[in-house]
C-alpha cells in the first residue's frame, strides 16, 4: 500500500503525522452522543420487560439487537432513560474501554456506553473504525496502567478527519477487508473446537475401549460404557481411588511452619495445565482449604469449572503435599495409576454424566461426592493402563501443538486486523484508488 502524497504534522504526539487535506477537530463538533442509565437493581418490577437494555456484557458483534437483560415500560418511564434509535453507535468508555457496535434495534443503554446519534451528515460506518482506534488514546490512565475516560474527555477527544467521500472509501475498503480477515478467524476458531472436540474423543475412546478395535469384548453391565475388552474389570472410583481423603492425615506429619504448593482454581487449565503455584505455610492452608498429594487428580466440581474442564494430574506437583480451592474433588489412585484416572476425569462419560448430576442452586451448581464415588470405569491390567498413558500423552500432545500454533496464527491475524485499520484510518495508507 502507498502513502499519501503530502504530510503535514499533526502537532499530536501519537498520531504524528497526517495527510496535509485531513483536519483534527474535537468530537464534539462533528457529533451528537448520549449516555443511558441503569434503573434501581432493588426494584423487580424494574427488569423483565420487553426493551432492549445492552450492557457492556451485549456488546458482542458489530450489530446489536438483543440484550441479556430487558427493561419494562415502568422503567423506562421513570428512570428517565433516553432511546437510543436505531443505526446509532455504542461505545463503551467504563470498565472494558473500547468496545464498538452499531444499534441493530432502537434499545437502551446503561451508563457505561454512549450511543453516537446517526445524522445525514456523517457516516458512521467511518466512525465505527475511526473510533475503535482513536477514541482512547484521548483517555486517562490510572496508577496500574487502565484506561479511563468520562463525558468530558470524550467531548473533548480530538478525532483525525478526512473529507466525505474518503471516509465512505475508508469505510467500505476496511468493511472488506475485516470481513475477509474475520471470516479466515472464524474458521481457524472452528477448526479449534474440532481439534478439541478430537481430544476428548480420544481420550473417551482409548478409556473406554482400549486401543485395539479388534480386542475381543464383553458387556459391561454399564448403558454408557457399552461392551469393553474381556480381560478389563469394571470398578467404581471409590474402589480404584481415594476419594477426597482426610487433611488429618498429615497431623505430626507435617511441620506447619512449612511452605507447600498452593492452587487457586485460576491456576489450573482445562486441559490439564498448571499455569502456577503459589508456596504458602501449611498453618495458613489447613483450615479452609482443601488437601492433596503429589499422587492426587484434582477436578473442578462446581459450575462452570467443572463444564470447561478444569482438572490436572499433580505428578508434577513442586511439594509433597499441597492444598488448593475448596472447589475440587480429590483422586488418589490406589489400583489404577495416576494418569490413566486423570484421563478417565478427561472423557467425554464423566464429563456429561457429572454435568447432568450436579446438584444446588444455579450458578452454583456442584457435582456431589456419591457421583464421582458411585462413577464406574473400565479398568486394564497396569501394563495396558500404562500403554494407553503413553498414547494418550502423545496424542493429546499433538493436538495441543496443533491447537497452539491455530491460536498463534489468530492472534496474528487480530493484531494485523488491528494495524490495518490504525493504518487506513490515521492515514498512514493511501485507499483512495483500491478496488474492493
Amino acid at each position: 500500500m502507498k502513502p499519501y502524497p503530502h504530510y503535514k504534522n499533526s502537532g499530536i504526539e501519537w498520531l504524528g503525522k497526517v495527510p496535509s487535506h485531513w483536519n483534527i477537530v474535537k468530537l464534539k463538533y462533528r457529533l451528537r452522543f448520549q449516555t443511558g442509565w441503569t434503573p434501581s437493581t432493588s426494584r423487580s418490577e424494574f427488569y423483565g420487560g420487553e426493551n432492549t437494555w445492552v450492557t457492556i456484557g451485549d456488546m458482542n458483534g458489530k450489530v446489536i439487537s438483543d440484550s441479556s437483560q430487558k427493561l419494562t415500560d415502568e422503567a423506562i418511564e421513570q428512570s428517565n432513560i433516553a432511546n437510543t434509535p436505531k443505526g446509532s453507535l455504542l461505545y463503551s468508555f467504563k470498565l472494558s474501554v473500547g468496545k464498538v457496535a452499531f444499534a441493530g434495534t432502537d434499545l437502551f443503554t446503561n451508563e457505561a456506553i454512549i450511543s453516537i446519534l446517526p445524522s445525514p451528515q456523517i457516516d458512521l460506518n467511518f466512525y465505527y473504525y475511526l473510533l475503535a482506534d482513536q477514541l482512547i488514546r484521548n483517555a486517562h490512565e490510572n496508577i496500574y496502567g487502565a484506561k479511563l475516560l468520562n463525558q468530558e474527555l470524550i467531548r473533548n477527544a480530538l478525532l483525525l478527519i478526512p473529507p466525505t467521500e474518503e471516509q465512505t472509501a475508508i469505510a467500505d475498503y476496511l468493511d472488506h477487508k475485516t470481513a475477509v480477515l474475520d471470516n479466515i478467524i472464524a474458521q481457524k476458531q472452528r477448526l479449534i473446537e474440532l481439534l478439541q472436540e478430537e481430544r476428548t474423543a480420544v481420550i473417551s475412546t482409548a478409556v473406554t475401549q482400549g486401543l485395539d478395535p479388534h480386542a475381543p469384548r464383553k458387556p459391561s453391565g454399564i448403558p454408557w460404557l457399552g461392551d469393553i475388552p474381556t480381560h478389563w474389570k469394571v470398578k467404581k472410583l471409590k474402589r480404584a481411588s481415594k476419594i477426597n481423603p482426610s487433611k488429618s492425615e498429615i497431623i505430626g506429619n507435617v511441620n506447619f511452619d512449612e511452605e507447600v504448593a498452593f492452587f487457586p482454581m485460576e491456576s489450573i487449565g482445562e486441559n490439564g495445565e498448571i499455569y502456577s503455584t503459589q508456596k504458602r505455610r501449611v498453618e495458613d492452608l489447613y483450615n479452609g482449604f482443601t488437601y492433596f498429594r503429589r499422587s492426587d487428580v484434582i477436578v473442578a466440581k462446581i459450575t462452570p469449572c467443572f463444564e470447561n474442564g478444569k482438572g490436572a494430574s499433580l505428578h508434577e506437583m513442586s511439594t509433597e503435599i499441597g492444598f488448593g480451592s475448596t472447589e475440587f474433588h480429590v483422586f488418589r489412585p490406589f489400583s489404577i495409576i495416576q494418569k490413566y484416572l486423570f484421563y478417565i476425569t478427561r472423557s467425554n462419560p464423566f464429563k456429561q454424566l457429572g454435568e447432568a448430576a450436579m446438584t444446588g442452586a444455579a450458578g452454583q451448581k456442584r457435582v456431589p461426592t456419591n457421583f464421582v464415588e458411585s462413577f464406574q470405569i473400565g479398568v486394564p491390567d497396569i501394563d495396558e493402563q500404562h500403554l494407553i498413558t503413553n498414547y494418550l500423552d502423545d496424542k493429546t500432545a499433538q493436538i495441543d501443538q496443533t491447537i497452539a500454533q491455530t491460536e498463534k496464527q489468530i492472534t496474528l491475524l487480530q493484531e494485523y486486523r488491528t494495524t490495518l485499520i490504525s493504518n487506513v484510518v490515521t492515514g498512514k495508507i493511501d485507499i483512495r484508488d483500491v478496488n474492493v
